[in-house]
């Protein structure tokens, strides 16, 4: 039988970076548990050092410590599902801090962001800190918005989940509703996926890329990212993770 989820992402450098010869700082990953997909990406900061390994490590463990914990137990509150996902942010906050003692490296120097989804059958879960953003697709072709920006107190200031305080800070959310689909993207997608005037996603942006998943193979993905469309818009490493129901496509087995 096919996985329930279909699942296309990428990272790609942005032109700043290989202008700097610096590598790809942004990351992503995911995981099935059977119905439940679990998906992250995240944007190491261009301020610490080693950016690119904080990226990789947060969510790399977030995924791992989702992926045991559902393995045993599906929350059925949002109370319960907002405190999952906390602890999942504190574990992984505890990972990058071992990861830099590890490396002999100071904490601040794996700064990243993380975004991260949990979709069941029945529910659709976030958590954010920092910039980037989350958004759905309904049954009803609806593109909703369900994880924005998240600012600091100065322009193009976030917070990275190094920060002490990150768990406390990010934001959560559980909504009690099945989604066709979901994208995670970090900021360099900014301008071309979001309104950020209005705080409403480009629509015709995303039902563009739901309506090619299926047709989706290899690099694709990828090789928008790299494109003139993308790149013209923005010299900044950009991530896209893109997932959705086989079955809503017509491709269950």
């Amino acid at each position: 039988m096919n996985e329930p989820w279909i699942v296309h992402a990428a990272s790609a450098c942005g032109a700043l970076h290989e202008r700097l010869g610096l590598p790809c700082q942004d990351a992503h990953a995911y995981a099935m548990v059977g119905e439940v997909a679990i998906a992250a990406v995240a944007d190491g900061m261009g301020s610490a050092e080693h950016a690119e390994l904080g990226a990789t490590c947060a969510v790399g463990r977030v995924i791992v410590h989702l992926q045991r914990w559902l393995a045993d137990t599906v929350p059925d509150t949002e109370e319960d599902w907002c405190a999952l996902m906390q602890s999942a942010f504190v574990l992984t906050r505890v990972d990058l801090e071992q990861r830099a003692s590890e490396l002999g490296l100071p904490l601040r120097s794996l700064a990243t962001t993380l975004l991260t989804v949990v979709m069941t059958p029945d529910w659709l879960i976030t958590a954010q800190i920092g910039d980037g953003a989350i958004v759905a697709l309904g049954f009803e072709a609806e593109i909703v918005l369900v994880s924005r920006p998240q600012r600091g107190e100065y322009a193009n200031e976030t917070w990275p989940l190094t920060a002490p305080d990150a768990a406390a800070v990010a934001q959560y959310s559980a909504h009690r509703r099945a989604v066709r689909g979901v994208a995670l993207f970090t900021d360099g997608l900014q301008n071309l996926a979001l309104n950020e005037a209005r705080g409403e996603p480009f629509a015709p942006f995303f039902r563009h890329l739901f309506g090619g998943l299926t047709r989706f193979s290899g690099d694709d993905l990828g090789r928008f990212l790299r494109s003139p469309r993308v790149r013209s818009r923005t010299d900044d490493d950009t991530t896209l993770l893109l997932a959705a129901r086989r079955e809503s496509y017509g491709t269950r087995d």
